[in-house]
């Protein structure tokens, strides 16, 4: 029995008429779709008779074009030459495709059994009737919601992180993004809000030390183009923005106040993404940008300057989106 169990490998694996120099199926495909192997294991298991089956060559080309895979395969059994197209949103489903057309060829050209009488009378064949085998349609698999292909796409979302750089420290900000993407490319818009810093400056005044102080809050805007690269449901994205904003300063104290100030920034952020498919619709981030910035000084009474006008700033964002 062990060994009876092994023929139908032998026979799909190995060329099928001794002295072959190919395999019979000739299977290309890109790089990550599913090989020869897997076409024959799902045409065993559509139930194909591997004991039986007749002498076949064929050869299979898979293409993908714009999210779909496409199959061409050719099946030759002796005379009989039978084309087959399919198509398929994922490689595994066509494979399943291909292993059923293998199987429903090969069993249609399976010779009728010859069944012999007693050694007493003269042996007749008796040939088993059999429909004649039915063309084999094109069937074309539904795709599952969650594989649909599908064109642009809006991505809508909220923000959250730590900015350093347009204020004179780390401080939390949250916001919000919006944007669309197509296939492997995201344009998107970005706002966020910074908390209000208290910041102080001491300056001697008549002999006196006296304390000048206020509060600090940045709006930041930006531009922002990335390019994926995705692994089932990980994202990989790179990212470069164009940033504008302003640093918004208003007096503290009691007794001396600061200037109520409005001063304007520009610059420019490149970062990385790492994106999370948590459902259909449900896609999570986080993110590191670094980049630059150019703008007005924050002076306090007496010209203290409490702020930067330009420099380095850096950020790291946690985000959730809806994709629609």
């Amino acid at each position: 029995m062990r060994r009876r169990a092994l023929i139908p490998l032998i026979v799909l694996s190995t060329p099928a008429v001794a002295g072959a120099q190919a395999p019979p199926l000739a299977w290309t495909a890109p790089r990550g779709c599913l090989t020869a192997a897997d076409v024959i294991e799902r045409s065993r298991e559509a139930g194909l008779d591997a004991e039986h089956v007749p002498p076949w060559t064929a050869r299979a080309v898979v293409r993908r074009a714009r999210g779909r895979w496409a199959l061409d395969m050719v099946i030759r059994v002796g005379d009989d030459v039978v084309p087959q197209r399919r198509a398929a949103a994922t490689c595994r489903a066509l494979v399943q495709l291909a292993g059923v057309d293998l199987a429903l060829v090969l069993n249609a050209h399976i010779p009728p059994p010859v069944v012999t009488v007693p050694a007493a009378v003269v042996p007749v064949p008796v040939v088993q009737a059999r429909p004649p085998p039915e063309p084999v349609r094109q069937v074309v698999v539904p795709e599952p919601p969650h594989e649909r292909v599908r064109g642009w796409r809006v991505v809508v979302g909220l923000l959250g992180g730590v900015e350093y750089g347009l204020l004179p420290e780390p401080v939390p900000v949250v916001g919000g993004r919006a944007g669309v993407s197509w296939e492997h490319v995201r344009v998107e818009a970005r706002g966020s809000v910074s908390r209000e810093v208290s910041v102080a400056r001491t300056e001697v005044v008549g002999g006196a030390a006296t304390t000048f102080g206020a509060t600090l809050q940045a709006v930041d805007l930006s531009a922002r183009g990335c390019g994926h690269g995705t692994v089932g449901r990980w994202s990989f994205a790179g990212c470069a923005a164009v940033s504008a904003g302003w640093v918004d300063a208003a007096g503290v104290g009691r007794l001396v106040q600061a200037e109520a100030t409005r001063v304007p920034w520009v610059g420019g952020v490149v970062g990385g993404e790492v994106l999370w498919r948590a459902a259909r619709w449900l896609v999570l981030s986080v993110g590191v940008d670094a980049g630059v910035f150019w703008g007005g000084r924050v002076l306090l009474y007496n010209s203290l300057p409490v702020n930067d006008p330009e420099g380095a700033r850096v950020s790291a964002v946690v985000g959730a989106a809806a994709v629609l």
